[in-house]
């Protein structure tokens, strides 16, 4: 069999897909990289398999100018978000076999409807899963601090948002503080979940250093917002340790990001808005405890002073009524207290008198009055015989006079004279 030169095939190929493809076509893709020269567009479009997310086909496409303004003519600036990486789009194109550079699809139009439809379909099944895993509103039941001060900020830095959401906060009319830490990540494309987990992870690891996470960005497109209509990512927003604000910056559409998020304002400066509105509410409520406190102090004050004088009215009146009392007894007793103590200074001068006489008995003078005589060894008195041995001196005392006597003989007697 004769063989064909390289040519000569794609030659052949070439008529067969024009043979083929008379009219253009519509075909439904993923656009894996998109690339822009001259006014040109060369789109690399790839097809998954639904359940292994495997590639199963592969083509390179290429939107030219002429046909681009044409076409952008009739969608306007939606063309330009549908022809970004990671979108799911429906082009009419012109399949073209060219003998040097193979098949080639040339894109005349772009279906909007479709990418819309296919957007919301996955998010409701995005939405449907998160649902029956519970984690719609596990972020949402956190609850907030009493005061949110430590934001961290996830966007982009060249984002609008992120510029109108800074300054409302530095400016604004209560005078409040905020640390803000920004955390840089794409906002729209094929990098938003691969750098937004990046960044949420930072901000978990150090979260005790932060209050709550605010994700924002600027207005756009309505498909801009693909990117935040991520399974995986919306798990790890649900499961966020902090609460977390999203201000995508959208009036009416709605994200799977947003469902999950503990507050989904609509756009940066409505985050703003909330944060400054809640602390707000916390300085209200401590202005109103504090007066509260201030009005309960005085009731107190005023009840206790009302307590305090009437005590020191019963008291006045108790020491009064004790004095009257005192004085009352006091005049009873004065005449019981007179006769008790005379009667007792009567008894006690009986006792003086008694005890005069009987001291004046037994004084020695009035014992030597009566005749008894008193005798001293050596200026003491003689008590006893014993105290004396003969050939002593000792002095015998008579009312009158005294005189010294020798010792000569002692006789123990034990019975008085008898003239005694």
């Amino acid at each position: 069999m004769a063989a064909l030169s390289l040519y000569e095939l794609n030659e052949h190929l070439r008529r067969v897909v024009a043979l083929n493809f008379p009219e253009p076509v519509w075909v439904r893709c993923e656009l894996a990289q998109v690339s822009h020269w001259r006014g040109h567009r060369f789109l690399t479009l790839i097809e998954k398999d639904t359940e292994s997310e495997e590639i199963i086909a592969h083509s390179e496409g290429v939107f030219w100018e002429r046909d681009y303004l044409q076409a952008f003519q009739r969608v306007g600036r939606l063309l330009e978000t549908l022809l970004k990486e990671g979108m799911e789009v429906q082009l009419k194109v012109q399949p073209v076999f060219h003998e040097r550079y193979g098949l080639q699809l040339q894109v005349l139009e772009v279906d909007p409807a479709y990418t819309l439809g296919q957007w919301e379909l996955r998010r409701r099944q995005i939405l449907e899963t998160l649902e029956k895993e519970g984690l719609l509103e596990l972020n949402r039941q956190l609850p907030l601090p009493m005061v949110l001060q430590r934001i961290a900020v996830v966007s982009s830095p060249q984002a609008a948002g992120w510029q109108d959401f800074r300054r409302h906060l530095e400016e604004n009319e209560f005078g409040y503080g905020f640390r803000l830490r920004f955390f840089q990540v794409a906002m729209q494309g094929a990098l938003v979940r691969e750098e937004l987990s990046q960044a949420l992870e930072k901000i978990a690891a150090q979260s005790s250093q932060f209050d709550a996470v605010v994700i924002i960005r600027g207005g756009g497109a309505r498909l801009d917002l693909a990117a935040f209509d991520d399974l995986e990512l919306c798990r790890r927003v649900a499961r966020f340790p902090l609460p977390v604000f999203t201000g995508i910056g959208h009036e009416l559409d709605e994200t799977a990001l947003d469902k999950v998020a503990n507050r989904a304002l609509k756009t940066p400066t409505a985050v703003a808005d909330f944060l400054l509105q809640h602390n707000l509410h916390f300085e209200s409520v401590l202005l109103q405890t504090a007066q509260g406190v201030r009005h309960e102090a005085r009731v107190l004050l005023n009840r206790a002073a009302l307590q305090l004088q009437g005590l020191r009215s019963e008291v006045h009146r108790m020491t009064s009524l004790l004095l009257q009392q005192g004085h009352h007894t006091l005049d009873h007793l004065t005449p019981t207290l007179k006769h008790a103590a005379r009667q007792t200074l009567l008894l006690h001068s009986r006792q003086l008198d008694h005890l005069e006489n009987a001291t004046r008995l037994l004084d020695p003078a009035q014992q030597l009055q009566r005749g008894y005589t008193l005798t001293t060894l050596d200026g003491k008195i003689l008590r006893s015989a014993r105290e004396v041995q003969p050939g002593r001196q000792v002095r015998t005392h008579l009312r009158d006079g005294s005189f010294l006597s020798t010792i000569e003989k002692i006789d123990h007697e034990t019975e008085a004279p008898d003239d005694l």
